[in-house]
Formats: C-alpha cells, structure tokens, sequence
C-alpha cells in the first residue's frame, strides 16, 4: 500500500502510467510497474526480483527501487510505502 508521496512526478506516474508528464513515456512505463507492485505488496520483501532492478534496502526503514535506466524510487516503509520519490539519478 501506499500511503504518501514525496515528490509529484512519483504521484502523475502512479496516477496515470506511460502518460505521465515530466517523464518519457517509455520509462514512465516501467515506473509505473514498480509503483503498482509497491502498492500490492506488504512487505518491500515481496517486490518482485527482475533482471536489472536492484531492491534494496538502505538503512532501517528506508528502501531504494534502482533501475539501470538511470532512476530509482525511493520510499519509507511502516506498514505500507511513505514518501515514495521517484529520482533521477543521470
């Protein structure tokens, strides 16, 4: 589940997919798919594994979705996602 965001362009990509404004719709896309499993699971555990995506978590309560495309999704989890960002790393 999740219960916040941090950032607006994490919110316009879980709210409407590949048509996100501010992001090429191509990574709006796989954005979306990993906001959408965030929001299905409960636990960052249960994410799933894919080849290319590094699930991580960086210190207690703190976890990082890294894609190679050159973004992450950064996100608290206290029984459900807070704060959820997604960042530009390039």
């Amino acid at each position: 589940m999740i219960k916040s965001f941090k950032n607006k362009l994490a919110q316009e990509v879980f709210d409407n997919g590949d048509l996100a404004r501010g992001m090429d719709s191509r990574l709006a896309s796989k954005a979306h798919f990993w906001l959408d499993a965030l929001a299905a699971v409960s636990h960052p555990d249960q994410l799933p594994r894919l080849p290319g995506a590094v699930v991580s978590q960086l210190e207690e309560g703190l976890w990082e979705i890294n894609r190679p495309e050159g973004w992450r999704i950064v996100f608290r989890w206290s029984n459900g996602a807070e704060e959820v960002s997604l960042e530009r790393l390039i």
